[in-house]
């Protein structure tokens, strides 16, 4: 079962067990929140009518905070020695899907993580994000034997 919902002004597709990051909340590390509102359900169904998303709550414990990447700007006014360069970090929230609660909806079952698979990137040996299989790279052979 996963869900949609609006955060930050940004729509995401959760489940349970997920690690997103989210615009800073303003909550401490461990503290639970609410996700609201929800889009979307789907478990063996899809529910996306309002009648149908009122009873639905979405869990989620805050696990961390984080910094997005350097961002350099520099303005300037011409013929007057007038400049500046500055740089910012935009700070992120880490919040894990504790639970998504949609009564009369089936595949509640399926609430609990798969068995090891996350939507997160898997982190290959040199600490880059990267593909799971880390197998040859795909060579290309000419169709007419040359």
């Amino acid at each position: 079962m996963y869900a949609v919902v609006n955060i930050g002004g940004k729509q995401e597709r959760v489940s349970v067990g997920d690690v997103i990051r989210v615009e800073h909340l303003g909550e401490e590390q461990g503290s639970r929140v609410g996700l609201a509102p929800v889009l979307l359900v789907a478990g063996d169904d899809i529910r996306v009518l309002p009648d149908d998303l009122e009873q639905v709550r979405v869990d989620a414990e805050v696990v961390g905070e984080t910094l997005g990447r350097k961002i350099r700007g520099f303005t300037y006014k011409p013929k007057t020695r007038s400049r500046r360069r500055y740089g910012h970090r935009q700070p992120y929230s880490l919040v894990e899907i504790k639970d998504i609660s949609a009564p009369g909806i089936e595949g509640q079952d399926a609430l609990l993580p798969d068995d090891g698979s996350s939507r997160t990137p898997a982190i290959d040996q040199e600490g880059g994000a990267g593909r799971k299989d880390s197998g040859s790279p795909v060579v290309i052979v000419d169709g007419d034997g040359g």
